[in-house]
């Protein structure tokens, strides 16, 4: 029920000032969320000492790249070459190994004994030759 009508005031101004009061309390409120917000972060990658050691470490990380790439470009061509295969050599052997322990305990004695050494030969040969 609208008692605007009643006491003879005009009924645009009333609901104006009214929405207006209505908004700036909802604004108000808006405000205390937002510094709320601000004021406690939801975890710590929020943080404001997060945010600053992500960023030194981030370019601590783009200096270390840069510097393997001027380092590689000054090697000359077989220096590259033998480089790589050697990077090879070591993720091939790696991976040969992390693989060879996932089934290790599986493989009867006397296989292992010459399965283990087969299969580095062979990363080390894949990585080398092929």
């Amino acid at each position: 029920m609208d008692l605007s009508n009643l006491r003879g005031s005009p009924k645009g101004k009333k609901r104006e000032s009214s929405k207006s009061a209505r908004s700036s309390d909802s604004s108000a409120q808006d405000d205390n969320n937002n510094h709320n917000q601000l004021a406690k972060p939801k975890d710590v990658t929020q943080t404001k000492a997060w945010q600053q050691s992500t960023g030194g470490l981030k370019q601590m990380w783009e200096n270390y790249v840069s510097i393997l790439a001027t380092q590689f470009q000054r090697l000359d061509r077989p220096a590259q070459e033998q480089l790589i295969m050697r990077l090879c050599q070591v993720i091939t052997v790696g991976c040969a190994i992390v693989l060879t322990n996932f089934f290790y305990q599986f493989i009867p004695l006397m296989i292992r004994v010459f399965a283990f050494p087969a299969i580095l030969v062979g990363s080390w040969f894949v990585a080398t030759k092929v």
